[in-house]
């Protein structure tokens, strides 16, 4: 395991108060081409997690290391979408471990958790569920890591109620997915969409579960079109799909279904970036670094609001207090005719070249820029 992948940890600070912080690592993305457009995909579990991915991707970390790391996949890094894997296993940290006195300029930054208790298990499954997958394409449960389906359908219903009690400012349809693979000794006899039904049915029951333990006013189980309507306004997807057993399979199966499977992984990821792409959601490198950071800051002090890409764009540069009388004065300058021919290009360009933040602009743009800009 390289130590330059560690991208998420939880600490506590050796200070008297101890207080406990994200140590945000910036390596991991800062080896990214700032013109790509990565795909995060998750892996969590543990022990069955890493010897899948080390078959699936050949991404090798140690086991036990309690901390998101983030790998590039070898023979993808050099493509304009390459694809990252965030090897989870935060939510198996038995204690808090003491972080560094200083963080080390440039690498590492401290953020401390305002509303977090040492002695609350919470903490890293908000982190996977507020702050990782909502850059993610897709994330992969291990079944038989949690001793079941079971067990990730409470995990899954955990993050279903948490973030229904938010309003998230992403369209739907950019959703990550979800892929929970299990163990099956005879895949011949694996009904995919038999299995996902009977996944969402226990998903459906570990959700009331949790929303009757958090709402005691509210006891009534969710009809089917609310619980429907949830599903669809957190996650894209939710399937189940099969993986022979290890060390219970034939050599050349197993690696037929390891193929399969990654094949359906680079899948599922795709499909979700394309609707990103069309909804305009897609970052480059440059701007997954910047905007992963400022989410890792708002998570720190605010696991109740959810963060606001836009509005993080901004931060310095923000809208003035006229500028819709801008606007209006520059169309009554203009008659009927310019309106549509030049008015309105010129206020989407500069829009659209104002979404980005200070120094994000990619070269390419620029030299259109240049280019428009001698033409007047």
């Amino acid at each position: 395991m390289l130590t330059s992948s560690i991208w998420l940890d939880l600490r506590l600070l050796r200070s008297p108060d101890c207080n406990p912080v994200l140590e945000e690592h910036f390596r991991p993305l800062s080896s990214i081409k700032d013109a790509s457009y990565p795909q995060i995909v998750m892996f969590i579990g543990k022990k069955a997690k890493t010897l899948h991915l080390a078959d699936i991707f050949s991404v090798r970390n140690t086991l036990d290391h309690n901390k998101i790391h983030l790998n590039n996949v070898t023979g993808y890094n050099e493509s304009q979408s390459p694809i990252l894997v965030a090897d989870c296993e935060m939510h198996d940290m038995s204690r808090w471990k003491k972080a560094l006195a200083r963080t080390r300029l440039g690498e590492t930054e401290h953020h401390s958790l305002r509303w977090c208790s040492i002695d609350s298990n919470s903490a890293p499954t908000l982190v996977y569920s507020q702050l990782v997958l909502p850059f993610s394409t897709l994330a992969c449960f291990f079944a038989s890591d949690f001793g079941g389906t079971r067990k990730v359908a409470s995990i899954l219903a955990s993050w279903l109620v948490v973030m229904s009690n938010t309003v998230s400012k992403q369209p739907i349809a950019v959703n990550s997915k979800i892929l929970i693979v299990v163990d099956w000794d005879d895949i011949s006899t694996f009904d995919e969409k038999l299995i996902t039904i009977e996944f969402m049915q226990q998903l459906r029951q570990e959700t009331d579960k949790r929303r009757s333990s958090l709402m005691q006013k509210n006891k009534d189980p969710l009809s089917n079109n609310e619980f429907n309507e949830l599903l669809r306004g957190q996650f894209g997807d939710v399937r189940v799909v099969p993986l022979l057993r290890i060390g219970n399979e034939d050599v050349g199966i197993r690696s037929k279904q390891v193929d399969r499977l990654r094949t359906r992984i680079l899948q599922e990821s795709q499909d979700v970036q394309n609707l990103r792409i069309s909804a305009r959601m897609a970052f480059s490198a440059h701007h997954l670094k910047s905007l992963f950071h400022s989410a890792c800051i708002h998570f720190a002090k605010d696991i109740v609001t959810p963060f606001e890409f836009i509005k993080a764009a901004r931060i310095e540069n923000p809208i003035p207090w006229d500028f819709h009388l801008h606007l209006a004065t520059l169309m009554k300058l203009s008659k009927p005719p310019f309106l549509m021919l030049f008015v309105a290009p010129v206020i989407a360009s500069a829009l659209a070249l104002d979404a980005y933040p200070r120094k994000m602009h990619s070269k390419c743009t620029q030299k259109i820029c240049c280019n428009d800009l001698r033409l007047l």
